[in-house]
C-alpha cells in the first residue's frame, strides 16, 4: 500500500472527523482572512480622511465633544485653516473645509 492510499483511507475511516477538521481548516481561513481586512481598514485611517486633516477627541469617550473653549486653541495651530465640531457621532459631514 503507498502513502496516498494510506492516507486516504484512514481520512474516510472516520467520517465525522474528517469533516470536523475539513470545517475548522477552512473556519481558520475565513477568520483570518476578515480578521485581515478589519485591520486594514483600522490601519487605513489617514489615506480615508486625508493626510492634511487634523482630527482631535476627548480623551474621554469618542463621542462626548470637546469643549467649545478649544476652539481658539486648536485655531492658533500653525498651518490651521479652519475648525468644525462633530456632535456625538463618526460621521462626517460631506461638505468639505476650503
Amino acid at each position: 500500500m503507498t502513502r496516498s492510499g494510506f492516507v486516504i483511507a484512514n481520512l474516510f475511516r472516520k467520517r465525522t472527523r474528517t469533516i470536523l477538521t475539513l470545517l475548522s481548516v477552512i473556519m481558520a481561513f475565513l477568520l483570518f482572512g476578515l480578521l485581515q481586512s478589519v485591520n486594514t481598514i483600522f490601519n487605513a485611517g489617514a489615506d480615508f480622511v486625508g493626510a492634511t486633516r487634523l482630527m482631535v477627541q476627548a480623551r474621554v469617550s469618542f463621542t462626548s465633544p470637546l469643549p467649545l473653549s478649544m476652539v481658539p486653541k486648536l485655531e492658533a495651530i500653525p498651518g490651521s485653516r479652519a475648525s468644525r465640531t462633530s456632535s456625538g457621532s463618526a460621521a462626517y459631514g460631506s461638505k468639505t473645509l476650503p
